[in-house]
């Protein structure tokens, strides 16, 4: 038999494509499983980005459509030249949030949760900023939120109009559970104007004065009020999730928080006064 010739053989064995080495292999291994690791890495990140702003997002959202259910409110504000007094607001501290409003008032408002008879009826509604469990009643978790308290149509008469004086039922009023309108504000202030006014009859900056309103008058600060207040500008301030989340730690205080991680809507609302 004839034997292929060692030159020839050789260039055989040359043509084979040549093995991966076992280090070789190692190494690639190790490139993938790193790539891999920040390829999860980015993943991650980029989920917990969109769950923190989606979250956030939610909070504004909610703060917004708050805000659009006071201007409905303020808006259907009940108010008649009798000498009965129609809105009732105060300042209160909410641990460390001080100055912040709270608001009483009749209004014929027709968004509400209550039943059907109550629809465009006088109802007495409250707002009211307080820090507790909006899921259990003394629960452990305590968070800045807006309440709304709208009492029915038959206990509005009863106990609110045709009073000269609310300040009795105003008190009375205490926001449950149900009542809860939005999450992570940590500042509610409610600013009356004048007609033609820029400037607040009730203060501006940080300093909010009281404001009483019945038929025949007007009174800021307990002194009666010469003017028509036109419209009021209702300003919240909510925290990212972040900021919310580093205050309940202790990590920060409440004005750095606002500062570093709130954010301010104000909306501005028209009342119909009789002049």
């Amino acid at each position: 038999m004839r034997q292929r010739s060692p030159g020839k053989a050789g260039s055989f064995h040359r043509g084979l494509p040549a093995a991966f080495t076992l280090v070789e292999m190692l190494v690639a291994c190790a490139v993938a499983m790193l790539l891999l690791v920040s390829l999860a890495g980015i993943v991650s990140q980029s989920m917990d980005v969109s769950r923190r702003t989606n979250n956030t997002l939610l909070a504004y959202n909610e703060a917004a459509s708050a805000i659009d259910l006071l201007a409905n409110d303020l808006e259907s504000l009940a108010v008649t030249r009798q000498p009965f007094e129609y809105l009732h607001m105060t300042t209160e501290t909410v641990e460390a949030a001080s100055g912040v409003s709270r608001l009483l008032f009749l209004s014929v408002a027709t968004q509400d949760n209550t039943a059907d008879a109550d629809m465009g009826q006088l109802r007495a509604i409250s707002y009211r900023l307080l820090r507790q469990d909006p899921i259990s009643s003394g629960g452990k978790n305590p968070v800045y939120g807006l309440y709304r308290s709208s009492v029915s149509a038959a206990e509005t008469f009863q106990k609110f109009a045709g009073q000269t004086d609310l300040s009795s039922s105003f008190n009375s009023v205490s926001p449950s559970l149900d009542d809860f309108l939005a999450g992570n504000i940590v500042d509610f202030r409610v600013r009356f104007y004048p007609a033609g006014g820029q400037t607040p009859a009730n203060g501006g900056g940080a300093s909010i004065q009281p404001v009483r309103i019945s038929g025949n008058s007007t009174k800021v600060n307990g002194s009666d009020f010469s003017g028509v207040l036109a419209w009021a500008e209702v300003t919240m301030t909510v925290l990212e999730n972040s900021g919310v989340k580093l205050l309940d730690a202790g990590t920060i205080d409440l004005e750095t928080a606002k500062q570093r991680y709130g954010r301010i809507l104000t909306r501005r609302i028209a009342l119909r006064l009789p002049h």
